[in-house]
């Protein structure tokens, strides 16, 4: 898959925390990860799995929104795999995962928790399990090792990010409502080869339910 990078910090941090965020497709850094952005020490890299998940705009444009939300945030790059949207027949966990596992160097690698309601935050989960040994997942409940606590302004910078850079299309696209969009993110550090042993144990099928196309995923059925 092509890769298209975009430097938005070009000048040297020395020798400070590397961090590398995966998301499935631009506005999750905002919506999901604000705040982890924001307040975590470090400098962060977002990758974005999916190339344009069916917005309005072109990929370039898209692209752009991307960046501006990044930089306002305070990441020092953006990266997209470029892969289409994950419609049927869905991508192999295991053909992102090959991709991610391009991206060494980081310290610390966030994504989503593998029991997301979005069957393509839990593919980008389980792919980035597989890439890397350690991951922090986004806590959905229960004990967190990270806590990061907006302040007013913390938070208004997060939804300006939003608003800003992708608006009421992103909360049409995904579905968002204003209670994912939180002051307060907590985030859990796992061994990966624990997290993805209990996806494949607890998950035979996607937590969303598509009936007949359920056959065409067979990265997520466990045998």
């Amino acid at each position: 898959m092509g890769k298209m990078v975009l430097n938005l910090i070009n000048k040297s941090r020395g020798k400070r925390m590397r961090n590398l965020l995966v998301i499935s497709s631009p506005g999750d850094e905002a919506v999901c990860f604000g705040g982890l952005l924001q307040k975590h020490p470090g400098e962060w890299t977002i990758t974005s799995v999916l190339k344009n998940p069916v917005y309005e705009e072109t990929n370039e444009e898209l692209m752009t929104s991307f960046k501006k939300s990044a930089g306002l945030l305070g990441a020092a790059r953006v990266l997209s795999l470029d892969f289409p949207e994950m419609q049927v027949p869905l991508y192999s966990i295991d053909s992102i995962a090959e991709e991610l596992r391009l991206l060494q160097g980081y310290d610390k690698i966030f994504t989503y928790s593998i029991m997301e309601d979005s069957l393509e935050r839990q593919i980008t989960s389980v792919a980035a399990a597989k890439a890397f040994n350690r991951i922090y997942v986004r806590s959905i409940g229960g004990s967190s090792d990270i806590v990061i606590t907006l302040s007013k302004e913390e938070f208004c910078n997060k939804i300006k990010a939003i608003n800003d850079n992708y608006g009421k299309r992103i909360v049409r696209r995904k579905n968002i409502s204003a209670v994912e969009i939180k002051d307060v993110e907590s985030y859990q550090e796992y061994n990966s080869a624990d997290l993805i042993k209990y996806y494949y144990e607890n998950f035979r099928l996607p937590v969303y339910d598509f009936s007949e196309q359920s056959v065409l995923l067979p990265t997520l059925v466990k045998d």
